[in-house]
């Protein structure tokens, strides 16, 4: 596969076992690392790359129990345990710092949670606690390393939408018109207004949730009777319009939607009539040189 210097859309699918393409070589080759091993695996991972691409991973080590971090530091992967609970939902984040900021799903007691290393220790926050809450969770941090955090309160059936103002955390309702808020995914734009995808009313529906800078405003994206609009990701252009990728269980395809400025468009991308397309993940991008899980590209 050659290099690609992209203008569009990237869509991903995650893997457990990082992946590398050395981006040294005109024909671009895979690289495979274990990072950690034991015999029950890992559960919700996460991803990201900071300022001189080394990667970074949160997930759920099954056998201890724990919410680990591993990342490389240019030689080795460094192996961290976050917290000791049961955690799901999991969603990473770096900071200008290329400190790291996870959200996550404390099962045992239902609650929001937020970790983040503070260049010393990991710092934890409960971030919600008002039932059973925090599941779906999707983190993205603004230009003030300030964390928001869109998620599912199961309790109420609603999407919320946490985010620390430098004080103390802000917590909102951003749409509670019947079963909804799975599958959250969230970005902010310029002006740091978030923007979330996620699936709603009783899961027969994508929709699409952004503040314009006073209040919240709701679309639905795409629908059908029974199950589109899951496992979504969001990613916004130069332009801040939304281009989301998700599954659709029913004819189990691919499919991605993108606001052109006036109207949705929806495209399928890969339909084969099997499983095999959740757990999406999509990427805006001008120059892309490392690609991991590729399912489809538009460039």
């Amino acid at each position: 596969m050659n290099l690609i210097t992209c203008h569009k859309i990237i869509i991903f699918i995650a893997s457990v076992v990082f992946v590398l393409i050395n981006n040294n070589r005109t024909e671009a080759q895979w690289h495979k690392e274990n990072v950690d091993s034991n015999r029950n695996g890992y559960f919700y991972t996460a991803l990201a790359l900071d300022s001189v691409n080394h990667p970074h991973i949160s997930y759920y080590d099954v056998s201890n129990g724990d919410l680990k971090y591993a990342y490389h530091n240019g030689s080795s992967w460094q192996i961290e345990t976050v917290d000791s609970v049961y955690s799901m939902y999991i969603s990473l984040g770096l900071d200008s710092g290329n400190h790291p900021h996870i959200s996550y799903y404390d099962v045992s007691n239902g609650d929001l949670k937020y970790a983040y290393h503070n260049g010393t220790n990991w710092e934890i926050q409960t971030v919600d606690s008002s039932g059973a809450v925090g599941l779906y969770t999707s983190i993205a941090l603004d230009g003030a390393n300030h964390p928001h955090i869109s998620y599912n309160d199961e309790s109420n059936g609603d999407l919320k939408y946490a985010y620390h103002n430098g004080t103390n955390w802000e917590i909102q309702t951003v749409d509670s018109s019947g079963a909804v808020g799975l599958y959250t995914s969230i970005a902010l734009d310029g002006a740091n207004h978030p923007h979330i995808s996620y699936n709603g009313e009783s899961n027969s529906s994508l929709k699409y949730a952004y503040h314009n800078g006073t209040n919240w405003e709701t679309q639905t994206v795409d629908s059908d009777l029974f199950w589109v609009g899951t496992y979504t990701s969001i990613a916004l252009d130069s332009a801040n319009h939304p281009h989301i990728s998700y599954y659709y269980y029913s004819n189990s395809s691919l499919k991605y939607a993108y606001h052109n400025g006036t109207n949705w468009e929806i495209q399928t991308v890969d339909a084969n009539g099997s499983d095999g397309y959740e757990y999406t993940s999509l990427g805006v991008c001008r120059t892309f040189t490392t690609e991991y899980d590729i399912v489809a590209h538009h460039c």
